[in-house]
């Protein structure tokens, strides 16, 4: 006679796992949790339900971190340790590596909003892969509190586009969520203090606008560092569009060339009437090629005309067309 073996699909033996992680969840559900302990019965739920991810992920596998949250604060401790010892594996040689979803833990971390769990998440921003800073920012984003804000603040200065953008995003939430603080105000004295937030402080004052952020602006175009200038020029209009041409026009005439190619840019973007002579006098044959075909297509937005590089042609029509103000 011959045995056939039983081979069951991965997401049902997950399915499996996650009937009995919920039948242990009811089981306990008489006991009154305590959010202090560090209980090994809770341990042993929460290992039950990282069982259930699969490298490829699956149905079950995206809804782990919601499982975990559903634990309760007394899962707080163990979900910290294990995050504290994912970030250490980054340190540690490939072949002693044990497999810890870092992401999912945060995130469960995340939606139990607990003061316990800062730290932890303050560190996997500063520490860990672009896709667990990313998990973390996400994470501090729920909390909506003072202490929240000042981790993602302090966090601004991340050299990775992707992990910057979601403190940013996550710092603009936030501060929805507060009453009665001046989140630019902290962003900008953070920035002043500390160079290396310039780039992050910028994006998000960006959008969270408003005087502060428009003072911000007007100091960084002037700002002695070049690049701190072009990250300037290219938010700006975010901030200001009626009076960001009027700022922006004078980088036209800038020591560095970057920084003049983002200031056409910007200006033909924002239709700067008054910045036609000057984008004209750019025009010049000995000019950079680079730089004479910003200013053309700048030109070309304000005016709606359709001309080449060629100066002359440019001073014709402006001599016939120019408004009798050219303030905008």
């Amino acid at each position: 006679m011959r045995h056939h073996s039983l081979k069951f699909p991965r997401a049902a033996i997950g399915f499996a796992a996650f009937l009995l992680v919920s039948c242990l969840a009811a089981a306990e559900d008489a006991r009154p949790p305590d959010p202090t302990s560090d209980d090994p019965t809770v341990r042993a739920r929460v290992d039950g339900i990282l069982s259930m991810v699969f490298p490829e992920g699956d149905i079950v596998t995206s809804l782990v971190p919601e499982f975990l949250a559903r634990e309760g604060k007394a899962a707080v401790p163990y979900l910290v340790s294990l995050v504290d010892a994912g970030l250490a594996q980054e340190d540690a040689p490939e072949t002693s590596r044990r497999q810890v979803p870092v992401t999912m833990l945060v995130d469960a971390l995340g939606r139990l909003r607990d003061e316990r769990a800062l730290a932890v998440l303050v560190k996997s921003i500063s520490k860990g892969t672009t896709e667990q800073r990313v998990a973390a920012a996400g994470a501090l984003a729920r909390y909506r509190s003072k202490e929240s804000l000042d981790a993602l603040i302090h966090a601004l200065g991340q050299t990775v586009a992707e992990a910057r953008s979601s403190v940013v995003q996550a710092l603009v939430e936030t501060s929805r969520g507060l009453s009665g603080v001046d989140v630019p105000r902290m962003v900008l004295e953070a920035a002043k203090k500390d160079r290396t937030l310039h780039t992050g402080a910028a994006e998000a004052l960006a959008q969270l606008g408003g005087p502060v952020a428009s003072a911000f602006f007007r100091s960084a175009l002037s700002d002695p560092d070049a690049s701190v200038r072009l990250n300037a020029v290219d938010l700006v209009a975010r901030v200001s569009p009626e009076e960001a041409g009027g700022w922006v026009q004078p980088l036209l005439g800038d020591e560095n060339l970057n920084v003049q190619k983002q200031a056409c840019i910007a200006l033909g973007q924002l239709k700067t009437t008054a910045a036609v002579p000057d984008l004209i006098a750019l025009l010049d044959p000995d000019a950079d090629p680079g730089l004479r075909a910003n200013a053309v297509w700048a030109l070309q937005q304000i005016t709606g005309q359709a001309l080449s590089d060629d100066p002359e042609l440019w001073r014709t029509w402006w001599e016939g067309n120019q408004p009798q103000s050219q303030e905008r």
